[in-house]
């Protein structure tokens, strides 16, 4: 029968513990895009087991995966990772049950225009997202001829590098502003 949406967002916003897929390439959060609606999915199971039997089957396409364990208390900070990286669904798996599941269906994205400009954090999700999909695929242990769209991943990447804002630290004389 499988778990309804509603169930899952249950389960996602109150759980104790979950686990979540992190590229051992990145060290952030695994994501993918699905190949049909081009959602950026990051990938959180119920079980250790299932975390565990998802790394071997991609470990069989040459992608290096590690589970990262999440408490309740710990989900703010989880949840604004995957705002902040550019993430839209979250994939919950429970046993067999898995649906995929907007993000803000299970978290809302921290107001940040109340905060003033001078304090406000620089995000740059565009940024981030073309980033781990590029070193994703670079650091997959496999031939070159191997790695798919690394060419488009990177011109991706270099695009959404010129977009982007920055903030770049100075050494500033304050009585020669110059």
């Amino acid at each position: 029968m499988g778990i309804s949406k509603e169930e899952a967002i249950k389960e996602l916003q109150n759980r104790e513990t979950v686990f979540v897929a992190y590229s051992q390439a990145t060290k952030l959060p695994y994501v993918k895009c699905d190949e049909e609606t081009y959602n950026d999915q990051a990938w959180i199971f119920s079980t250790e087991e299932g975390i565990k039997e998802f790394g071997k089957k991609m470990l069989e396409e040459k992608v290096l995966l590690m589970g990262m364990k999440f408490t309740k208390k710990d989900y703010p900070r989880l949840y604004g990772t995957f705002y902040a990286i550019g993430v839209n669904t979250v994939v919950w798996v429970d046993g067999e049950d898995k649906i995929e599941i907007d993000l803000p269906d299970v978290a809302k994205q921290a107001d940040m225009s109340k905060i003033e400009p001078a304090k406000r954090p620089l995000l740059n999700p565009t940024l981030e997202l073309s980033g781990i999909y590029f070193m994703q695929e670079l650091r997959r242990p496999v031939e070159k001829d191997q790695h798919g769209n690394l060419r488009e991943l990177e011109e991706e990447l270099i695009v959404n590098l010129k977009k982007s804002e920055y903030l770049v630290a100075m050494n500033v004389d304050p009585e020669d502003p110059k």
